[in-house]
């Protein structure tokens, strides 16, 4: 039948990486943030409307993600979480 998600779903993380990011493996999250800058990045650029400004808020994003990943819960998708931070 196929899968039922949207086409406009966002991959996940792989689960284990996650379980691995969440336990404070620097590599994992690390394989986390690669998936996801760009278009974190690309997002807030939107937001703001400048290059520095956007990298900067790329970064302060997945520096809050990184101290607030042992706290997520897994009751959103991971990108729902990332994308309110």
């Amino acid at each position: 039948m196929g899968d039922p998600r949207p086409e406009s779903a966002l991959a996940q993380p792989d689960p284990e990486v996650l379980r691995r990011a969440r336990k404070g493996d620097e590599r994992a999250f690390a394989v986390i943030a690669h998936a996801y800058e760009r278009l974190i990045y690309t997002y807030v650029w939107r937001l703001v409307d400048d290059r520095l400004l956007a990298e900067d808020l790329t970064q302060d994003v997945f520096l809050r993600a990184y101290r607030g990943l042992p706290g997520f819960e897994g009751d959103s998708a991971f990108t729902t979480w990332l994308f309110q931070i």
